[in-house]
């Protein structure tokens, strides 16, 4: 949850990536009208827990971000 609260509006992927310590799945990939939203998803543990976090870019810079069980 720490992680989470680190990160903010603006920032790219690779800083995302540097915080929370690993690469995400990118689960979608949206176009439209020169608009680009990617949906990024990190598992918080390797436990089989459902905690986790999502995260959406649009054209390259975090716009979004949403969490479910993290602690």
């Amino acid at each position: 949850m720490a992680n989470y609260d680190r990160l903010q509006n603006g920032m790219t992927y690779a800083q995302v990536v540097q915080i929370l310590g690993k690469e995400g799945e990118r689960s979608s990939v949206m176009e439209s009208g020169g608009v680009k939203i990617e949906m990024y998803k990190w598992a918080a543990a390797e436990d089989g827990s459902d905690a986790r976090l999502d995260a959406f870019f649009k054209n390259g810079k975090l716009d979004k971000k949403s969490q479910f069980a993290l602690k």
